[in-house]
């Protein structure tokens, strides 16, 4: 006669963006448990475009409830053509149908460009993924508008695009390392591709503050960006404080057999190293 225990279905990609996933599981945990809410969570990884051949069986076999990560454009509006059957959280997508938790692009662009602003910069270069996805070409695409609202030049050669990953920031920093004339101020779409940059700017015995300042987009935790040589200044996005907000959602739905969706906005957050300080260059 021992009760079931809620199940709750977790949806993730596989892509370079599984380095966020460690820290995601980490909150789920500490949030149940805070809580005090028994449940078991069934992680389902997906390939992006392709959620239509994982979510069924979920929504259909008495899950309880469904949080969902990283989709893409057309895994979204796949999901818009489904009834909303059982508690379901978007993490960084919007929806008016389900409930969706996301990190303010437009915010992220504003304080990126207000550091720009506040160092006396008129021009900057980009470090890119090759194959943006979702939230990632919305930020950066963010950026660049405010960037032209703030008259701060960003020439076309100067985005440099390669893969979401280490690798692919230390090649696109080699790029940026011999372009002429190139900007002092290196603006990187992800933290990952910071890590490599800071790797090949060292190899080119470039050095921050005197040859360039890095700014990037954190969505690792932040101690991995603090022990790199230099330590990388981030705009991180609280992926353990959206977790958490979504499991409280979660819970309060299934506890109180309510499934009305929320939608909140959560704001990022500045971490200042030495790869990009305030003081004068």
């Amino acid at each position: 006669n021992e009760t079931k225990k809620p199940a709750i279905a977790f949806f993730w990609p596989i892509d370079y963006r599984t380095n966020i996933l460690a820290s995601l599981l980490n909150a789920f945990q500490n949030s149940v448990k805070l809580l005090d809410f028994d449940c078991e969570l069934i992680v389902q990884t997906s390939e992006n475009d392709h959620i239509d051949q994982h979510i069924d069986p979920y929504i259909k076999n008495n899950y309880n409830a469904i949080l969902l990560g990283a989709a893409s454009e057309k895994d979204l509006s796949y999901l818009e053509t489904l009834p909303v059957q059982i508690p379901s959280v978007l993490i960084n997508r919007t929806s008016k149908k389900y409930s969706t938790i996301c990190i303010d692009p437009q915010e992220i662009a504003r304080m990126a460009v207000r550091l720009l602003q506040k160092k006396g910069y008129k021009e900057a270069a980009i470090l890119a993924s090759a194959k943006p996805y979702e939230a990632t070409g919305q930020r950066t695409q963010a950026f660049l508008e405010e960037c032209r609202r703030s008259k701060i030049l960003i020439r076309k050669e100067w985005i440099l695009h390669d893969i979401g990953s280490i690798e692919g920031g230390a090649r696109a920093a080699e790029a940026y390392s011999h372009l002429p004339d190139r900007p002092h101020c290196l603006f990187c779409e992800m933290d990952s591709m910071a890590l490599g940059a800071a790797y090949t700017l060292n190899r080119e015995h470039l050095h921050a503050p005197e040859d360039y300042e890095l700014l990037s987009i954190g969505m690792l935790e932040p101690s991995i960006t603090k022990y790199t040589s230099p330590p990388i200044s981030v705009i991180f996005l609280p992926n353990s404080k959206v977790m958490s907000i979504a499991v409280d959602i979660i819970v309060r739905s299934i506890r109180s057999n309510k499934n009305e969706p929320e939608h909140i906005l959560i704001q990022p957050e500045l971490v200042l190293r030495e790869s990009f300080t305030l003081t004068k260059k």
